[in-house]
């Protein structure tokens, strides 16, 4: 049986989850609170990702003790010893509490700041139980943001199985292995020295149909 206990904003995905585990026969139920797991008289395992990391400056810094790159981190407006910057809380979800800053007289407050990184690419690397599931994004017309990349602003996720493929693959591994996850989407970007840098980890990421048969196919190997 499996129990996909969902975040408050994560409803829409998580119900896709569980309609198509229970579609595949696997018992599952879908519930808005943590239960309490009481093992009488029979072994039980503990669930996946119960060691999540939901704070993403939190996740910036394990992730850069462990030697991975990441942004420059600034904890405070004035620290800034350098713009533009990239402004975000503690906890976000679809990019709302995004801000980009130019300079010193364009102060917005936010948990923690980030040196802004120009770059070549960026990737949605999906990671489940050992397995990897690489994505790029891409333009969806010519009027996309350059600055704020999500889906919105004119951005969607491919595919992709290009030359960096492996190279993203084993900086994921290292990132999995920092933040001690089991599934969840991380998110990378490339600069123009071929540098890979940590942006962070989600453990309930949005999925179009492919992406869900990915996670749905890892779960069910689990199971068995």
């Amino acid at each position: 049986m499996v129990i996909i206990v969902r975040a408050k904003n994560m409803g829409k995905t998580a119900k896709k989850l569980y309609l198509r585990l229970n579609k595949l026969g696997i018992r599952t139920k879908l519930i808005k609170d943590n239960p309490l797991l009481i093992s009488w008289g029979k072994k039980i395992q503990f669930g996946l990702n119960d060691k999540a990391i939901y704070n993403k400056y939190l996740q910036l810094k394990k992730v850069s003790k462990a030697g991975i790159l990441t942004p420059k981190v600034y904890d405070n407006f004035d620290e800034i010893d350098k713009f533009p910057v990239v402004g975000r809380n503690y906890h976000h979800f679809g990019a709302k509490d995004f801000v980009f800053i130019k300079s010193p007289s364009e102060y917005v407050k936010r948990d923690y700041y980030l040196k802004y990184i120009r770059k070549i690419g960026e990737y949605r690397i999906h990671y489940c139980l050992g397995n990897f599931y690489v994505c790029k994004k891409v333009k969806k017309d010519d009027n996309a943001n350059l600055i704020i990349r999500n889906h919105k602003n004119g951005w969607r996720f491919v595919t992709y199985e290009g030359v960096y493929k492996n190279d993203l693959i084993e900086f994921v591994k290292r990132v999995v292995s920092a933040l001690n996850y089991n599934f969840g989407a991380i998110d990378c970007i490339m600069d123009k020295k071929h540098r890979l840098y940590f942006l962070e980890m989600n453990s309930a990421p949005g999925l179009d149909n492919k992406r869900l048969d990915f996670y749905v196919n890892c779960f069910k190997r689990r199971l068995k």
